[in-house]
Protein backbone atom coordinates (compact mmCIF):
# COMPACT_ATOMS: atom_id res chain seq x y z
CA UNK A 1 0.00 0.00 0.00
CA UNK A 2 2.87 2.37 0.79
CA UNK A 3 4.30 1.74 -2.68
CA UNK A 4 0.98 2.67 -4.29
CA UNK A 5 0.71 5.83 -2.20
CA UNK A 6 4.23 6.87 -3.21
CA UNK A 7 3.40 6.30 -6.89
CA UNK A 8 0.27 8.46 -6.62
CA UNK A 9 2.18 11.25 -4.89
CA UNK A 10 4.99 10.97 -7.41
CA UNK A 11 2.65 11.03 -10.40
CA UNK A 12 0.72 13.99 -9.01
CA UNK A 13 3.96 15.89 -8.48
CA UNK A 14 5.17 15.03 -11.98
CA UNK A 15 1.91 16.17 -13.56
CA UNK A 16 1.95 19.45 -11.62
CA UNK A 17 5.53 20.05 -12.73
CA UNK A 18 5.38 19.03 -16.39
CA UNK A 19 1.91 20.14 -17.45
CA UNK A 20 2.63 23.90 -17.37
CA UNK A 21 5.92 23.38 -19.19
CA UNK A 22 4.24 21.36 -21.92
CA UNK A 23 1.57 24.03 -22.32
CA UNK A 24 4.28 26.65 -22.72
CA UNK A 25 5.95 24.48 -25.37
CA UNK A 26 2.63 24.21 -27.20
CA UNK A 27 2.08 27.97 -27.04
CA UNK A 28 5.58 28.69 -28.34
CA UNK A 29 5.06 26.21 -31.16
CA UNK A 30 1.72 27.80 -32.05
CA UNK A 31 3.25 31.27 -32.17
CA UNK A 32 6.20 30.11 -34.26
CA UNK A 33 3.99 28.21 -36.70
CA UNK A 34 1.47 31.00 -37.11
CA UNK A 35 4.06 33.79 -37.40
CA UNK A 36 6.75 32.14 -39.50
CA UNK A 37 4.56 30.18 -41.89
CA UNK A 38 1.29 30.71 -43.64
CA UNK A 39 -0.32 27.53 -42.31
CA UNK A 40 -4.03 27.85 -41.44
CA UNK A 41 -4.87 28.38 -37.79
CA UNK A 42 -6.53 24.96 -37.44
CA UNK A 43 -3.36 23.16 -38.53
CA UNK A 44 -1.23 25.35 -36.27
CA UNK A 45 -3.48 24.45 -33.33
CA UNK A 46 -3.20 20.75 -34.10
CA UNK A 47 0.57 21.01 -34.43
CA UNK A 48 0.92 22.86 -31.14
CA UNK A 49 -1.36 20.39 -29.36
CA UNK A 50 0.68 17.48 -30.64
CA UNK A 51 3.86 19.21 -29.51
CA UNK A 52 2.43 19.77 -26.04
CA UNK A 53 1.39 16.11 -25.81
CA UNK A 54 4.81 14.96 -26.96
CA UNK A 55 6.66 17.15 -24.47
CA UNK A 56 4.35 16.16 -21.60
CA UNK A 57 4.54 12.43 -22.29
CA UNK A 58 8.33 12.53 -22.68
CA UNK A 59 8.77 14.45 -19.44
CA UNK A 60 6.31 12.23 -17.59
CA UNK A 61 8.03 9.06 -18.75
CA UNK A 62 11.34 10.61 -17.77
CA UNK A 63 9.98 11.19 -14.26
CA UNK A 64 9.23 7.48 -13.95
CA UNK A 65 12.50 6.33 -15.51
CA UNK A 66 15.34 4.74 -13.65
CA UNK A 67 15.32 5.17 -9.93
CA UNK A 68 17.97 7.28 -8.23
CA UNK A 69 19.49 4.27 -6.49
CA UNK A 70 20.35 2.76 -9.90
CA UNK A 71 22.56 5.73 -10.69
CA UNK A 72 24.65 5.33 -7.55
CA UNK A 73 27.76 3.27 -8.07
Amino acid sequence: MNYTRNRVIRSSSAIKTWLPLSLVAGAITFLMISVLTSIPVERAMVGSALTAILVFSGALFRSFGKEKDRYDH
